[in-house]
């Protein structure tokens, strides 16, 4: 790795950390927040690759979390990185996997008690398997996807 690709990705994470300082707009029925680096932080992929990408969304989290006084990486703490990381996986590339993960999401939640229940909120994960043929073609398309990946998995 040469060192114009290591100042890029210092710079890329440091940008991030304060962008998880701008908030947006309160989640509904909770405490949390949508901030600024929720809103960018999949399209990191695209620039640093899935791997490096992955890696400095999770230092940007965790660096945040100890910048708000979180010294404890709990489970809780960890669970909240997961769907910003497969995110950033679905930006990154075109893959297989951008199938057949919706397509299991779907199987699981149709497959819970509760989830059989209200059906038709699974129909929100056929967005990515609909926007995957136009993924190289349209941003808007991609963002979709990764938006719907995101929501997946949180």
């Amino acid at each position: 790795m040469n060192t114009r690709k290591i100042i890029f990705i210092v710079l890329f994470t440091t940008l991030g950390i304060v962008a998880l300082q701008v908030k947006i707009s309160n989640l509904a029925g909770s405490t949390a927040n949508f901030t600024l680096f929720d809103a960018f932080a999949p399209i990191v992929g695209s620039f640093l690759g899935t791997a490096w990408g992955i890696l400095s969304v999770v230092a940007m989290q965790v660096v945040n979390l100890f910048l708000h006084g979180n010294f404890n990486l709990d489970f809780g703490s960890i669970i909240r990185l997961i769907p910003t990381m497969f995110a950033v996986i679905y930006f990154a590339r075109q893959s297989k996997i951008n199938l057949v993960i919706p397509v299991l999401a779907i199987l699981a939640f149709i497959a819970h008690p509760i989830g059989r229940t209200v059906w038709f909120y699974a129909m929100f994960w056929l967005i990515p398997l609909l926007m995957y043929p136009l993924y190289n073609k349209s941003l808007l398309a991609r963002s979709l996807g990764a938006t719907f990946c995101q929501v997946r998995f949180g």
